[in-house]
């Protein structure tokens, strides 16, 4: 049987407000068998002192945490997941824990060719990872990634330090590639090269399932979307905006919508979630994390 980490960060002032105490219960309720850890404070600062390119005035060390968060685990599982610790996992993994690729992502922009209701995410592709660009399709978030081969977590860190160490601190002013502004990027580059790693988008068009912020549309707001999720046969789903057909979702990701100032203004992210999506679907939430 494979072993496996869920790996989320989260400084103590924001878990106050994002509780991914929850997250893991959420995510232990589906699957018992996964290990989650939780980086705290104390952790993070630890990982700091432990590699001084973090600590660079010219780098942001937030921009670059979520692989070096992993990276504590990778020797002693079979797989490891990273999961930011603004999502909320409402259904089954069985899609990502039971794939053999070696890395696995799930699409950042929706079935509209956008962001939530921003523009599309995209990014330039480098050498020597490729040429040209990353499509609208096949970019991807880095906000759930997971691998079953540990030397993608080493090697992502290391393109991480080496753009990192070339900025100035100014966004898009990294050397020698300026269009690449955080690790998500490097990931892409990464997850998409060529001969380098046998990779799944776990929730591309066709898949019936959606894992992430492909399922964020909206006029006005990201998350308008949510308001149309429901249960059917115990699951989550929302249908495909396009065909009708219904999806069934294991993850919501709020992937920066829920600013600290507006789930302040809820007291936590679960009740700015519950305001948007259904009764029935708050009551299945709430009723995972109350028993």
């Amino acid at each position: 049987m494979k072993k496996i980490a869920i790996s989320t960060w989260c400084t103590d002032d924001y878990a106050v407000y994002l509780k991914p105490d929850n997250l893991k219960k959420l995510v232990n309720h589906f699957h018992p068998e996964i290990d989650f850890h939780i980086v705290d404070t104390k952790q993070i600062e630890d990982i700091k002192k432990q590699n001084p390119w973090l600590l660079k005035e010219t780098v942001r060390y937030p921009d670059w945490m979520m692989v070096m968060s992993c990276l504590p685990f990778v020797e002693d599982y079979d797989m490891v997941i990273h999961m930011d610790a603004d999502s909320f996992c409402i259904g089954s993994l069985d899609k990502v824990i039971e794939s053999d690729k070696e890395l696995i992502g799930v699409r950042n922009n929706n079935f509209f060719g956008k962001a939530g209701s921003a523009q599309p995410c995209v990014s330039p592709f480098y050498e020597p990872y490729g040429q040209g660009h990353i499509s609208i399709e096949n970019f991807i978030n880095a906000g759930f990634v997971a691998s079953n081969d540990k030397e993608f977590w080493y090697e992502w860190r290391d393109f991480n330090k080496y753009v990192a160490e070339r900025s100035d601190g100014r966004v898009f002013n990294y050397q020698p590639w300026p269009m690449i502004r955080n690790e998500q990027d490097t990931l892409n580059h990464i997850f998409h090269a060529k001969d380098k790693y046998t990779s799944e988008i776990i929730d591309q068009e066709g898949s019936g399932v959606t894992y992430g912020v492909v399922n964020q549309w909206g006029e006005k707001d990201h998350c308008e979307s949510w308001e149309k999720l429901y249960i059917k046969d115990d699951s989550v789903y929302i249908d495909h905006p396009v065909t009708g057909d219904p999806l069934r979702t294991s993850v919501l990701h709020a992937a920066g919508v829920s600013t600290m100032d507006v789930v302040k203004n809820y007291g936590d992210q679960y009740q700015w979630l519950y305001g948007i999506i259904s009764e029935e679907v708050t009551d299945y939430i709430k009723s995972i994390l109350e028993n």
